[in-house]
């Protein structure tokens, strides 16, 4: 449990520096196009429902890099899909969540899988085909069940994920 809540922490730091960074710039985002083929953001089919992010926050730094794909609604219905990987994954082999993470967040709850998150029942791959590390993109492929990290059986089966954006080199 210890690792679900570093980890959920990382990410929630994250989300407040993105709503720092939103709320001061205003810009049209390259990252909002459809992203089913391939293009920028981060989309998925999560629930049977086809997701898609508005704005994308993706960072670097020598050990992980984390992306974080945010969807805005109503007030009180926002959601956000991360996913995190450490900065030896290899191109085209998929990481069964060894040394990747993938986190779901919808309605006040975290949906979360990985190797250091401490939910076992929790399955899947991220594999990275693209990581233009001069350039600073990145690009790939998701998919899983990723269980409550409030200890709830309740799971959020996620297939079909892209990404692909770019990133700050911290």
């Amino acid at each position: 449990m210890k690792g679900t809540k570093l980890f959920t922490g990382l990410l929630l730091t994250g989300t407040a520096l993105f709503s720092i960074v939103a709320g001061c710039k205003k810009s049209n985002n390259s990252n909002s196009s459809n992203n089913s083929s391939g293009g920028a953001g981060i989309s998925a089919t999560i629930n049977g429902t086809a997701w898609q992010s508005q704005y994308v926050l993706a960072m670097n730094s020598s050990v992980f890099a984390g992306l974080t794909g945010y969807r805005g609604r109503s007030a009180g219905d926002s959601t956000w899909v991360g996913i995190q990987m450490k900065d030896t994954i290899k191109l085209n082999q998929p990481d069964t969540f060894y040394i990747t993470s993938l986190v779901y967040f919808r309605n006040n709850q975290v949906y979360a899988g990985g190797h250091w998150t401490g939910l076992p029942k929790s399955h899947g791959q991220i594999t990275v085909t693209s990581w233009d590390k001069t350039a600073h993109n990145i690009a790939g492929t998701f998919s899983g069940v990723i269980y409550n990290t409030n200890g709830a059986n309740d799971s959020a089966k996620i297939d079909n994920g892209h990404f692909n954006t770019s990133y700050i080199q911290n």
